[in-house]
């Protein structure tokens, strides 16, 4: 199963990547610098689930899945959003399929990406 993780935290990116790994998720990791980056690299690598962080540095993650969820070709994409804030109802309301706040644990954070990959085709 194919997976974007946007996240501006470095080591987040590499612990998260190491342990999606380990459960057998193929990891692509944004290193761009704009919006613009995140949508070519979503269009780029077509993943069925995308891991977006809400606060990424002056992008609003919430802007991001509107775009994706107004986009044809992108808006199946699973979008589980991540926050140290409580933004759920925002994430909720603006597209995401689901939200986790920060910080979570490893077993919370596969749980709900596996509900989220479940009716995938």
């Amino acid at each position: 199963m194919k997976l974007l993780l946007i996240d501006d935290d470095r080591t987040m990116r590499m612990i998260l990547r190491t342990l999606l790994e380990i459960e057998g998720y193929t990891v692509s990791i944004w290193e761009g610098s704009s919006y613009a980056d995140i949508l070519d690299q979503t269009r780029a690598t077509m993943p069925e689930l995308m891991l977006l962080d809400v606060h990424i540095r002056e992008i609003d993650g919430l802007n991001v899945i509107r775009s994706i969820r107004q986009d044809p070709e992108l808006a199946g994409i699973r979008v589980l959003m991540t926050s140290g804030m409580e933004l759920q109802d925002k994430c909720l309301t603006a597209g995401a399929n689901a939200f986790i706040m920060k910080p979570y644990m490893p077993d919370e954070l596969l749980q709900r990406l596996h509900s989220l990959s479940e009716n995938l085709p």
